[in-house]
């Protein structure tokens, strides 16, 4: 005798990428099990594996490709399901490290302090699309796009040192020049990665990290007083990391 299906209710958010709602339901026990086995090994690539596994186990349209998302949107589609998961309220735990005198020492405080995110406060940032063009000479320039789950996971498989180069290869959506326009998706991402590490380190620095250093993230701040000292927290939530709780 075949075992009913359990429905499950369906709910709509909007994402940076598409002019339309996306779908999803709320996590089931098998997605709560990947959930947790990724927060108990503290690695990001691990989180970043999760995330995909979830969101494609999670959207109704299976069409949509989880890798070619951009990160924030997958980050935002996480907090929405996270919050018709498991509430809308999720507790956070963290050290105060505020330095106080005793016994003539000067030591952290150490109070462990409880507070919660209330995820209906977290809003998703509004993405510019007009300023990722790049001159990279009087001949040469590219387009760059926002990382997505793919770009993000190969930026992690290089060393540290080299994981700027590798996602600014993975971020190039057009290369073009006086009499041709190259997509990057035709090219391998050696390719790419060689074209990025040819251009002048100067040029890099200032328009290829600016564009990494302000890639749009979901963030929040959460004010709270340590009860044993006092002290004045501001807390920022960044990135999917803070958020996988």
């Amino acid at each position: 005798m075949a075992l009913p299906k359990i429905d499950l209710p369906i709910y709509n958010t909007n994402i940076s990428s598409s002019s339309k709602p996306v779908q999803f339901t709320p996590f089931t026990v098998k997605e709560g099990t990947i959930l947790m086995m990724a927060k108990e090994s503290g690695e990001l690539q691990t989180m970043v594996e999760a995330l995909k596994q979830i969101l494609s186990n999670c959207l109704v349209d299976k069409s949509i490709d989880v890798s070619k998302l951009p990160m924030i949107d997958l980050e935002w589609l996480f907090i929405q399901i996270q919050s018709k998961s498991s509430g809308e309220n999720i507790p956070l735990h963290f050290k105060c490290k505020n330095p106080v005198v005793l016994a003539s020492q000067t030591i952290d405080c150490g109070m462990i302090i409880e507070c919660s995110v209330d995820l209906r406060q977290i809003q998703l940032p509004i993405v510019e699309k007009d300023s990722c063009k790049i001159q990279l000479n009087d001949k040469v320039g590219i387009v760059m796009r926002l990382p997505t789950f793919e770009a993000t996971q190969k930026a992690l498989t290089v060393k540290q040192t080299l994981q700027d180069h590798m996602l600014a290869a993975m971020c190039l959506d057009y290369i073009y020049d006086e009499s041709s326009v190259i997509k990057a998706d035709d090219a391998e991402p050696e390719e790419l990665f060689d074209f990025v590490q040819g251009i002048q380190q100067s040029i890099f620095e200032e328009k290829i990290l600016k564009f990494i250093d302000n890639i749009p993230s979901i963030t929040h701040t959460i004010n709270t007083v340590c009860p044993k000292c006092d002290y004045k927290h501001e807390i920022k939530l960044e990135g999917l990391a803070d958020f996988f709780v």
